[in-house]
């Protein structure tokens, strides 16, 4: 998939069996995300949360790592291209933020994987 959404999209629209499998496939077991259940409860928080829109950008990047294997980049960035994490940013804040996917294709379940790691801080709830 290529082209563009909003973080609230992209967490709406995934399986989640497929963003466990996607996050168990990168991260491993040990990773408190890889199970279905914890992106079903996720999903749900996400949609109730709010917090005030802002004007940046999500980046999300697939690229081949030097051994071949893949490489995911996920950030934030403002209009004069400054690059800056998650921490601190209320998931309602993010929910109206385009999505924009560089690198390789990905599917709509490896996006919001990645979303989903990142956004609870590799697992944890949010901040």
């Amino acid at each position: 998939m290529s082209g563009r959404g909003t973080v609230a999209h992209f967490i709406d629209a995934a399986d989640a069996q497929a963003v466990a499998a996607e996050i168990l496939r990168i991260y491993g077991r040990e990773c408190r995300c890889c199970e279905p259940d914890r992106f079903i409860r996720f999903q749900k928080l996400v949609d109730a949360a709010r917090g005030e829109a802002s004007d940046m950008t999500v980046r999300v990047r697939l690229l081949p790592a030097d051994d071949g294997s893949d490489w995911y980049d996920v950030d934030l960035i403002d209009n004069d291209d400054n690059i800056s994490g998650f921490g601190g940013i209320a998931w309602g804040a993010l929910k109206p933020m385009p999505v924009a996917i560089e690198g390789r294709p990905m599917t709509i379940g490896q996006v919001a994987a990645h979303l989903f790691y990142e956004m609870t801080y590799h697992g944890w709830q949010e901040p």
